[in-house]
């Protein structure tokens, strides 16, 4: 997953191109967004009157917001009082590409050349770390799982069921 570093907004690739997708309007998503940097994705203590005052709207507005993404399962807030972006955060499914290059030195127990490299940093933003695991747990060669992650078979959607087919009412048709 990529993300994009806008001075101090880190958004995800996913959460900027579909945010529909998450039961959001435009305004909920660039509100997110707004929270996101002022509260410096989490790291400062949430305080309505400075929010408010930063954002500039009302602190009755702010709160019904801050519900509205609280509902949606888009936003928590800590008994420290910081808020928590569960979208944004998640770090623990994708590899940063140290910490990439480092787990596939250690899994192919050997230092990594050049074209290795190039082909891991492919990886890093593409392939979540259960992915790139599993492919590691097939094969050790950097070559054979980079063909793996890249060559997955597509999911077919409206799979057909042979059972609806062989009890179709042939004769009433």
């Amino acid at each position: 997953m990529q993300n994009l570093n806008l001075k101090g907004i880190y958004i995800s690739e996913d959460f900027l191109l579909n945010y529909n997708n998450y039961n959001l309007t435009a305004e909920d998503a660039i509100f997110l967004l707004q929270l996101s940097y002022i509260s410096n994705q989490g790291q400062e203590i949430f305080d309505i009157k400075k929010y408010s005052s930063i954002l500039k709207i009302e602190e009755s507005l702010l709160i019904r917001n801050l519900d509205n993404l609280y509902k949606k399962g888009l936003l928590q807030i800590t008994a420290t009082n910081k808020l928590i972006f569960p979208k944004f955060n998640q770090s623990d499914q994708y590899y940063k590409l140290g910490e990439l290059l480092s787990t596939v030195e250690k899994i192919t127990n050997r230092v990594l050349t050049s074209k290795d490299i190039d082909i891991i940093s492919s990886w890093f933003d593409k392939f979540s770390k259960k992915e790139i695991l599993e492919a590691f747990n097939i094969s050790k060669n950097i070559n054979y799982v980079n063909g793996i992650l890249n060559n997955k078979p597509l999911e077919v959607k409206n799979k057909i069921d042979e059972d609806d087919i062989l009890n179709y009412d042939w004769v009433d048709r």
